[in-house]
């Protein structure tokens, strides 16, 4: 009898487990169907967007080819410039005024004084009402020559800038007065 029972206990167990395979193969067979309904559609766009990022890479690959062509050109463009700038501004150079050259000389020998002096001591003469003229010792200050020592570098570009332009001899003495007056002063004050 127990042999009867354990075969009857096993044929329920088979037939379980052969539910549950049924279903699990009618959920699998459900699964495949949505997936044979589904995915062609997506299959579809997929290969629509791959088309698209094709056709995007492309027109990419020839913008880049279209920059670098552009900026090739723009490189033999500045090249081809800068080679005739140089040439014209050496020829402008040589044939500048010697008043340019004497201007920057003697701005370079101002910096070059204003440097190594530190402060400068001189006497003055002054009118002070009630007193008279009179004698006073006076000093720069530092901070005017600094002032004085940082703005003769922009002047001596200035100068310089001047043998590019086609000036004559007065006007050229009139932009060079220019640029001094536009220097600071050096300011002195008694001691």
């Amino acid at each position: 009898m127990s042999t009867a029972v354990e075969a009857a206990i096993e044929q329920e167990r088979a037939d379980q487990v052969r539910a549950k395979r049924r279903e699990l193969v009618k959920r699998l067979s459900a699964l495949e169907k949505r997936h044979e309904k589904e995915s062609p559609p997506l299959l579809e766009a997929i290969e629509e967007a791959s088309g698209k990022v094709a056709a995007i890479r492309e027109a990419l690959k020839e913008a880049e080819d279209e920059l670098r062509t552009v900026q090739q050109g723009l490189q033999s463009l500045n090249a081809s410039i800068g080679a005739q700038t140089g040439q014209l501004k050496a020829q402008l150079a040589e044939t500048a005024s010697p008043q340019i050259e004497n201007f920057i000389r003697s701005l370079d020998v101002e910096r070059e004084e204003l440097r190594r002096m530190g402060s400068e001591h001189r006497e003055e003469r002054r009118y002070t009402p009630g007193e008279g003229e009179h004698f006073v010792c006076v000093a720069s200050t530092q901070m005017s020559l600094t002032r004085r020592i940082q703005h003769l570098l922009p002047a001596r570009t200035a100068a310089e800038n001047l043998r590019y332009e086609a000036l004559s001899e007065d006007e050229l003495r009139e932009r060079l007065a220019e640029i001094w007056k536009d220097l600071p002063v050096v300011e002195m004050e008694p001691v």
